[in-house]
């Protein structure tokens, strides 16, 4: 990728205080991965595994790792001492996020006059923002955004084009949040019992921690009566479902298609890969890992992986999968075993003497 920029070797070192190994005014004008750079292009290689790319690479510059052994016939090369900081900085230079830079407030946004805004705050083109809504300082939000009634936004937040903050949402500090997401809608509710499924109301809030990211098309429901929580640090992935009355803890990935029904309890640094289901009311306890697709359906407390439906430790649900994987053969060796017997059986049968008549 390139855009109207050039810089050197040397320039780039000093932006991410790496080391050179090459020429070091050596023009770079672009940004692109091992296989497609070209000679003006900067590129990456993370890991030992990218080693054969990079012996093929035609980028002009390589940022890489001070741990990472290279041929001495690679590339120019930056040594930094971490990577995916340098990959941000670097790839901000030459393609800027423009949203950090964008700044007042489109003409065509309509703001409720009883609504307070910090004075920096940036809003794009059909964004609304409802009565006692709150945004803070340095905060950006993109084009046909929706803020609902007393909803509270944090400082230097960035909310993406076509999200939906329902009313009373609490979206703290540092907070991202991407298209299609609509936190507050209200909890899976209703009176199975009584005629016409009436629905329950749903009253309570969402509270969104500081430092949290949420995906694309996201779905996190308002709590019956009190709140359905995220904490701080914790990244949601795209298309996560979180009902009613649940509460995530502290510096959780919740992956893909991950979906949490209603009153759980998550701890703090959980995982939670793509596609795995929690069910309702229960509790997962502080550094647990879920695998994908796995289903849980009673209490986690203690650490480690968990996989599998039901989920159980991993290495159980390991050995129950190769087992399963052998059955096959273990019932053809089975059939066999039967078909010899039979025939002992009957060989058996023929050998015993007869009786006097």
């Amino acid at each position: 990728m390139t855009r109207d920029v050039k810089y050197t070797v040397r320039e780039l070192a000093e932006a991410v205080g790496g080391e050179i190994i090459g020429d070091p005014e050596r023009a770079v004008t672009g940004i692109a991965t091992l296989e497609s750079a070209g000679d003006g292009d900067v590129s990456f290689c993370v890991a030992p595994k990218y080693l054969p790319l990079l012996a093929q690479t035609k980028a002009g510059a390589v940022i890489v790792p001070k741990t990472l052994r290279i041929p001495d016939t690679s590339p120019d090369r930056i040594a930094v001492a971490k990577i995916d900081e340098a990959f941000n900085t670097i790839s901000e230079m030459f393609i800027p996020d423009y949203s950090r830079h964008m700044s007042g407030i489109h003409p065509s946004a309509v703001v409720d006059s009883t609504a307070d805004l910090a004075p920096d705050v940036a809003l794009g083109p059909g964004v609304t923002v409802s009565s006692q809504a709150r945004i803070g300082a340095g905060t950006r939000i993109l084009g046909g955004s929706y803020l609902g009634h007393e909803v509270s936004v944090g400082a230097d937040c960035l909310i993406h084009p076509n999200v939906t903050l329902l009313d009373r949402v609490v979206v703290g500090d540092r907070v991202v949040i991407h298209s299609g997401t609509v936190v507050g809608s209200d909890g899976f509710g209703f009176t199975r019992e009584a005629p016409g499924h009436p629905k329950q109301r749903q009253l309570g809030i969402v509270e969104i921690g500081d430092d949290v990211e949420i995906g694309a098309c996201c779905t996190i429901d308002r709590a019956r009566l009190e709140k359905t929580s995220i904490g701080r640090g914790t990244k949601l992935d795209n298309l996560v479902h979180v009902a009613h009355n649940v509460r995530i803890g502290e510096n959780c990935f919740i992956v893909a298609q991950v979906g949490i029904a209603g009153s759980t309890v998550i701890g703090n640094n959980v995982i939670l890969a793509g596609q795995a289901g929690v069910d309702s009311h229960l509790t997962i306890g502080d550094d647990i890992i879920i695998a994908g697709r796995s289903g849980v359906t009673k209490n986690l407390s203690e650490p480690g992986k968990y996989a599998g439906y039901p989920a159980r430790r991993k290495g159980d649900e390991d050995r129950r999968r190769a087992l399963t994987w052998r059955l096959p053969k273990m019932i053809d060796r089975l059939r066999e075993l039967e078909k010899r017997v039979s025939e002992l059986e009957s060989e058996a049968e023929n050998d015993r003497p007869s009786g006097d008549a």
